[in-house]
C-alpha cells in the first residue's frame, strides 16, 4: 500500500502518519510532500492508495515562517481541484489545523467554514473522498482511524 501524506509541519507530519500508520497494513510505504510544488507533482505522477491531504501549506520549499512569503491558506484545494479536472480518483482525506480559511483569490475574500471545504471536496472527488479531520481537536487522530478503518473495509 502506497501512501502520500501532504503536510509541511513535521510535528504534524510525525502524529498524522502515526495515527494513519496505526490502521494501515504494518507493510504500508509513506511518502511525504512537504509542499504545493510537490503534492502537485507527486498527486499526479504517483499511484497512490491514499493521500492524506492538508489545507493550508507552503507553497515551495522554502523553511519560512513568514506566512505572507509563499503559504497557501487553502493550497490543499488547489491538489483537490486538480485531481478533479484530470479525473484522479485516489483515495483523499483531509487533515486540517484550520476551521475556518480566508482566500482572497479564491472566493472573494469571504471565509469559508471547515463544512464549506469538505462539501467542495466531496464534490470535486465523489466517492474518492474520505472525509475531512479537524487536527488537534480532542479526538482527532480516533476520528482519523475509524475515517480510515471504514474506508479499509470497502
Amino acid at each position: 500500500m502506497n501512501v502520500l501524506i501532504v503536510e509541511d509541519v513535521d510535528t504534524k507530519f510525525t502524529e498524522v502518519r502515526a495515527a494513519v500508520a496505526s490502521v494501515l497494513p504494518a507493510d504500508a510505504e509513506y511518502s511525504r510532500a512537504s509542499n504545493l510544488n510537490e503534492a502537485e507533482d507527486a498527486v499526479m505522477e504517483g499511484s497512490w492508495d491514499l493521500v492524506v491531504l492538508d489545507l493550508s501549506m507552503d507553497i515551495a520549499q522554502n523553511g519560512s515562517v513568514d506566512f505572507s512569503a509563499g503559504h497557501a491558506s487553502l493550497g490543499g484545494l488547489d491538489v483537490l481541484e486538480r485531481m478533479s479536472l484530470l479525473k484522479i480518483d485516489h483515495p483523499t482525506v483531509l487533515v486540517t489545523g484550520f476551521d475556518s480559511f480566508q482566500d482572497s483569490d479564491r472566493f472573494d475574500n469571504a471565509i469559508m467554514n471547515l463544512s464549506d471545504i469538505d462539501a467542495l471536496a466531496s464534490d470535486w472527488l465523489g466517492k474518492s473522498y474520505l472525509g475531512c479531520i479537524r487536527y488537534g481537536s480532542e479526538g482527532w487522530s480516533t476520528r482519523l482511524s475509524r475515517a480510515l478503518k471504514a474506508w479499509s473495509k470497502k
